[in-house]
């Protein structure tokens, strides 16, 4: 699994147990800051791989992540462009079929537009390389966010 945007780590804690001891998640993320927390729970678990890197340049990690086959792509960044940044992590690492998981923060592309139209820009960005499966709004749990579940084409 790629994550981008790990920050400390607690959603990677969880996915990595999922994954458990055959899986391996690949927690990217550009501050320092939280890397260095972060590379403090990858030493507890050891299908944990910290990148320090910014998202945006998915060729730039190519080398961290290697033989690895990418099944899952997952998204959590806090970006205006956080479809583009998604579809370009794609087109590297996520082959036919697989899945991906993009996290939209609405209010961090637009603080102007409602949800559900920053929603429906962002989701129509996918459709030329994604079948959109499922969009979930995450309210109550967060404000203006919302899961877009996609499988590549």
């Amino acid at each position: 699994m790629l994550y981008l945007g790990s920050a400390e780590g607690t959603t990677v804690s969880h996915l990595s147990d999922i994954v458990g001891e055959k899986g391996i998640v690949f927690g990217v993320d550009i501050s320092a800051r939280v890397m260095n927390k972060f590379i403090f729970l990858c030493e507890q678990r050891p299908n944990i791989v910290p990148i320090l890197a910014d998202a945006n340049e998915p060729n730039s990690y190519k080398k961290e992540i290697g033989r690895f086959n990418v099944d899952v792509v997952f998204q959590d960044v806090s970006q205006k462009n956080q479809a583009e940044i998604f579809l370009k992590n794609s087109r590297v690492y996520l082959r036919g079929g697989k899945h991906g998981l993009l996290t939209i923060k609405a209010h961090s592309i637009s603080s102007e537009k409602n949800i559900g139209d920053v929603l429906a820009v962002e989701e129509k960005k996918l459709y030329n390389e994604f079948n959109v499966e499922q969009v979930v709004d995450l309210a109550p749990f967060e404000k203006e966010h919302a899961v877009i579940h996609c499988r590549r084409k």
